[in-house]
């Protein structure tokens, strides 16, 4: 535990550089089959997450509609921060990154960051808040 506390305090002083002088697209989930292979960054709230393999795969939406998810890669030095580590569902992000075409990922197109920022956290407890309103699981 004590060593947990300690990786923690020290990735919080990881920083994440920031490519501003690259073109960037600024896009939502919408429109994604418009901007295959091209830089994008997008805003939205954390659906799903995952972290398999070094690599955190997270599910985005805008609230835009269809499709309504993006899925995205973290990979590298973007996972290896705190707030990376502590991400959670319904926590809001800004993502940028490539879109690829991507045969196993939902609607086969995801994003591979290359930059990516916590704008607003979220508990961790959000499940038992949804169960809670809706008064059943929602799994």
């Amino acid at each position: 535990k004590k060593q947990s506390i300690i990786v923690y305090v020290a990735l919080t002083h990881v920083m994440l550089a920031r490519h501003a002088h690259i073109h960037t697209y600024k896009i939502y989930v919408d429109q994604v089959a418009n901007f295959v292979d091209k830089r994008i960054r997008v805003s939205g709230w954390v659906h799903t997450i995952r972290s398999q393999g070094g690599l955190i795969f997270i599910e985005l939406r805008d609230g835009t509609g269809h499709p309504a998810l993006l899925p995205a890669v973290l990979s590298g030095e973007l996972t290896k921060t705190y707030d990376a580590l502590t991400l959670r569902r319904e926590a809001a992000v800004f993502i940028c990154g490539i879109l690829k075409k991507e045969a196993r990922a939902k609607g086969g197109i995801e994003l591979q960051a290359d930059y990516w920022e916590l704008v607003g956290p979220s508990s961790g407890d959000i499940e038992n808040i949804v169960n809670e309103v809706l008064k059943t699981s929602v799994w």
